[in-house]
């Protein structure tokens, strides 16, 4: 397994999730069992990356990537209800600029929030947002910009609910001045409101390191934010080789006053990259990332409650495969846990899952 750059045009991108409330039990359970290794990106022969994974409030698993397989870069959806028979992937967006890194929730009142990015220019784009109440329906007329800062690269979103808003982080570098580093901001929008303000600068980004690749999830009571900080060797913490990187931690209760950041991966400098947060069946919260810690990329899992016992209480998850951008989601089948990933050659990649306990 190599590291590899994330979607972007010739290079780039990353995402994920949320998995923030447990959902309604459907009235007829779906069947899911566990699998092996299956190829969700069917039919594909160029670049799909970027998975986004959910479990969604009928009990259904939503799947959302990035493709290029129509010659343009988009953003795609598939839903299974049952077993390993996935609906046709839908495209969602249409534009003749390139969509990437999608991130995708569901609240309380059934609907699906969606964010990803949207490059107008290389290395030029913006933070775009669109709702549906159908996972595989979405109006593109409905779609809403939500940062508009000229001249600039907001990327890699991650998007959350707190009490009463929608809160998108994501990355910007270009904001700081010439030879900034990568620093994370975060927009803000009423639930039900298409109104955004354009990105605050989160305050625990360092001047000395790149801040990148956030996830956020409301874990019940407060908003939980993991990123990966890495050094300045590399623009970017999945370049090759990748630079010495580790994961970072901050909550906030309110959306406003923030926690100090904990260092979740101390010890000697190794890679650590593509966070997420999941939750579990018994209403754990957990890390999951890919590391080097032990020599050759591996994924593993810290509980949220947990941090401050790395390594020790590190678990190692073998049951999804090699490759990058994992992210898991529980099923509504107690125990039995859905992952995704991104594997394949650079310009062939594909999306590969696995339903496993």
């Amino acid at each position: 397994m190599r590291f590899r750059r994330l979607a972007l045009l010739p290079l780039l991108v990353i995402a994920a999730c949320g998995d923030d409330d447990t959902p309604a039990p459907p009235t007829t359970p779906p069947r899911f069992e566990p699998t092996g290794q299956e190829l969700l990106s069917t039919a594909s022969p160029t670049k799909d990356e970027d998975p986004a994974v959910l479990l969604a409030r009928d009990g259904s698993i939503v799947v959302a990537w990035f493709s290029d397989r129509g010659g343009n870069s988009d953003i795609y959806i598939t839903r299974a209800q049952s077993g390993t028979a996935w609906a046709a992937p839908v495209r969602v967006t249409t534009s003749v600029d390139g969509d990437f890194y999608p991130n995708l929730i569901q609240t309380d009142d059934g609907a699906f929030h969606l964010v990803w990015f949207r490059w107008y220019a290389l290395n030029r784009g913006h933070i775009w947002y669109n709702r549906s109440s159908n996972p595989l329906s979405w109006d593109t007329a409905n779609e809403v910009q939500v940062t508009t800062a000229d001249n600039v690269d907001d990327w890699v979103p991650t998007i959350a609910t707190t009490q009463d808003s929608l809160r998108v982080f994501f990355v910007s570098r270009e904001r700081g001045g010439p030879g900034a580093t990568n620093d994370i901001y975060y927009a803000s929008s009423a639930l039900g409101s298409d109104a955004w303000d354009d990105g605050r600068r989160f305050p625990h980004n360092s001047p000395f390191a790149h801040d990148h690749l956030p996830f956020a999830a409301w874990t019940g009571s407060q908003l939980d934010l993991v990123w990966v900080r890495h050094d300045t060797s590399q623009p970017v913490p999945w370049a090759d080789p990748p630079p010495a990187s580790e994961i970072r931690h901050s909550s906030t209760d309110d959306g406003v006053t923030w926690s100090g950041e904990s260092l979740v991966t101390p010890g000697s400098p190794t890679v650590h990259v593509f966070p997420q947060l999941y939750r579990r069946y018994g209403g754990e919260w957990r890390i999951v990332w890919t590391t080097t810690r032990s020599g050759a990329p591996q994924v593993v899992e810290l509980a949220l409650a947990q941090i401050g016992s790395y390594p020790a209480a590190l678990i190692e998850n073998t049951a999804v495969g090699d490759g990058y951008s994992h992210r898991v989601t529980r099923t509504p089948v107690n125990g039995l846990y859905f992952g995704a990933w991104v594997q394949g050659p650079d310009g062939a990649q594909d999306i590969y899952y696995r339903f496993y306990r």
